[in-house]
Parts: structure tokens; C-alpha cells; sequence
């Protein structure tokens, strides 16, 4: 249906997606009907062999977020959760596996202060597609919706927002793939 309707991306994220044990199928099937492949996971859950199975079967996207440079807190997406998994995905890179790694960073009332280290980090692993957001509308978390709410911004952090956000524009600048 998606080839009759000239659909060209196939989007695999909700829940964990690399947690289905059809994952490299589904991939396989996507490529075989020339279709381009996204898929967003939490890089947190995934084994570091299946994860390259999943990039060898032909992923053009791999998307994930990180919040916390360290420690990792409610959702475990910290620089040290995800680490090895990038230098696997890199490692293919450096392979000539033709895939984009895309990071995205929600800025919240617990990482706000790190925003900066955060960026660092995926701009020294390199190749790593950054999209900052401010959180300012409740977003998914593993807590209830009125302690999501807590996490976000409110006037008294727009200050902040707005250093770190001139911060970005400026690495822009100076090419850090933002």
C-alpha cells in the first residue's frame, strides 16, 4: 500500500522499537520494496550486536534522545547509558555504512543547567545530527503527568533558555551540526 501511495520513509519508533523480535525483518521487507527507513529508539535497551544488525539490514536514519549528562535519572538517557552504542554506530560509519545518527535534547527544569555539556558531548563523538527543544508543554516521561509537568520551563527559566539558545546558534557557526 505504502509503494501504491508513493510513500518513500517508513518511520519505526513508539514504545521501544528494537524490542519486537521482527524488527530486521521488517527493515528487510522496507528495503526490499525501496523504501527509506527511520528509526527512533531509546539506544538505552539495545544490545550493541543487535544494533548493528539493525544498521547492516539498511537503516538511513537512527534516531535517539538524551536528557541528563550524568547521572542518569528517571529515564536513564545519559551520556554513559548511550556511549558504547555510539561509538558502535559510529564505528560503522567509519565502515561506509551510509546511515545519519540524529540526537535530540529536550531541554527541562533538570538538565537545563548541562545543556551545554550535552551538546559538547554529541559534537566531540562527531557525525551526530543535533535538534535542541525547550520543553514547554508536557512531554512522555515514566512519571505522572503532574510531576511531567514540574519538569517544565516557566518564565523564571526563559533567561537561561535564551543564553543557552544564542550558545547553540553561535556553535551552529562554527559548524556543529545543529
Amino acid at each position: 500500500k505504502l509503494e501504491e501511495l508513493g510513500i518513500v520513509f517508513v518511520s519505526i519508533f513508539g514504545g521501544e522499537p528494537t524490542l519486537p523480535p521482527r524488527l530486521v525483518d521488517m527493515i528487510k521487507y522496507a528495503r526490499l520494496k525501496n523504501r527509506k527507513v527511520y528509526l527512533s529508539t531509546d539506544l538505552t535497551c539495545v544490545e550493541i550486536e543487535y544494533l548493528k544488525e539493525i544498521i547492516k539490514t539498511g537503516v538511513d536514519i537512527i534516531s535517539f534522545s538524551l536528557d541528563k549528562a550524568e547521572p542518569a535519572g528517571w529515564n536513564r538517557r545519559a551520556t554513559s547509558t548511550v556511549d558504547n552504542q555510539l561509538d558502535a554506530l559510529l564505528a560503522l560509519k567509519s565502515k561506509r555504512y551510509n546511515f545519519t545518527i540524529h540526537c535530540n535534547v529536550t531541554w527541562h527544569k533538570e538538565n537545563l543547567t548541562e545543556g551545554k555539556k550535552l551538546i559538547e558531548y554529541l559534537h566531540e563523538k562527531r557525525n551526530i545530527g543535533i535538534s535542541v527543544r525547550p520543553a514547554v508543554y508536557p512531554f512522555p516521561t515514566p512519571k505522572t503527568l503532574e510531576q511531567a509537568k514540574t519538569l517544565l520551563l516557566g518564565p523564571e527559566d526563559y533567561e537561561r533558555v535564551k543564553d543557552l539558545i544564542t550558545w547553540v546558534i553561535k556553535k551552529k557557526r562554527q559548524g556543529y551540526l545543529i
